[in-house]
């Protein structure tokens, strides 16, 4: 299993929040772009240093050596047969706003997105990505709240113009990845800032972009019932019309949303081993569609 340790050579074992926390007490106040408050810890495993015992074959009698060629046959064959333990790439984000802040964790396999916050004790979401659709599991209800991809049909605005800007400020890299930070503007109005390394785990960009646009048209639905005046052209483009923008330079290690919330990535492990049973959808729960709770 490997573990990414997010290195950028700061001398922290998590330099980018060391990085931000600098940048913090240079401008003096805090702003919605902080960097984490938490430094997660990470744990080393050693290896015994005592020396392997011989290994003892007892040849000498015929019978007892059959049985043991028979044995260690039958153990390699049922280790060739049994499927091999369920993995995952396992991220961890610390996400902080106005209301304070709290853990989120994703576990991404070629077939699953799951994300849940803290412990998942109040519920998790699951994204079924070869069928394209998205559960939102509520514990405290018992419920299965089921939501299909689909075409947007909502119209975009008349004007209707997405841009890009490059801030030049030099970043740390992560793991080795070049992290720069860009500005996504919407009609000149700022919607997000991304701080993207290009090419760091491209398989988790692959399940986030299907997630994001599984749900653009049930978002779209959305703001087609929202009156214009409350309409904004940000969240059309964030969540129907561009909603994998923030992905289109590398994994965003650190997101700020025009409201001043940020999320950033504090660790992740590929190879993780975890339980299949994360990605069910429980059978005793009771379905529910969006149409039926609008």
């Amino acid at each position: 299993m490997n573990r990414g340790d997010l290195k950028t050579g700061l001398g922290s074992p998590l330099p980018y929040v060391a990085f931000w926390k600098e940048r913090r007490g240079r401008r003096g106040a805090e702003s919605a772009e902080e960097g984490m408050k938490k430094i997660f810890q990470f744990s080393a495993f050693s290896a015994s240093s005592a020396p392997p015992r011989p290994l003892r074959l007892l040849h000498h009698h015929p019978i007892t050596a059959r049985l043991w060629i028979l044995t260690a046959g039958a153990l390699l064959l049922a280790a060739c047969n049994s499927a091999p333990a369920p993995s995952a790439l396992s991220l961890s984000f610390i996400e902080s706003g106005p209301e304070g802040e709290r853990p989120l964790r994703m576990l991404v396999t070629g077939d699953y997105l799951r994300i849940e916050d803290g412990d998942a004790a109040s519920g998790y979401i699951l994204f079924d990505r070869r069928a394209g659709t998205v559960y939102s599991i509520s514990h405290s209800d018992r419920t299965v709240l089921t939501v299909r991809s689909g075409p947007v049909t909502l119209t975009p605005p008349r004007r209707f113009q997405n841009t890009v800007a490059r801030a030049p400020e030099p970043l740390p890299a992560v793991d080795g990845k070049v992290v720069t930070h860009y500005r996504l503007l919407t009609n000149g109005e700022r919607c997000a800032d991304v701080y993207a390394a290009d090419g760091l785990l491209p398989e988790a960009v692959a399940a986030l972009r299907e997630y994001h646009q599984a749900l653009a048209a049930i978002q779209g639905e959305g703001q087609a019932r929202m009156p214009a005046t409350l309409q904004s052209v940000c969240d059309l483009a964030e969540f129907v019309f561009l909603p994998a923008r923030h992905l289109e330079f590398g994994f965003p290690v650190r997101q700020v949303n025009r409201v001043g919330v940020t999320r950033q990535l504090v660790d992740y492990r590929t190879g993780m081993p975890i339980k299949a049973t994360l990605f069910e959808v429980p059978k005793d729960y009771r379905q529910i569609t969006p149409s039926g709770i609008r």
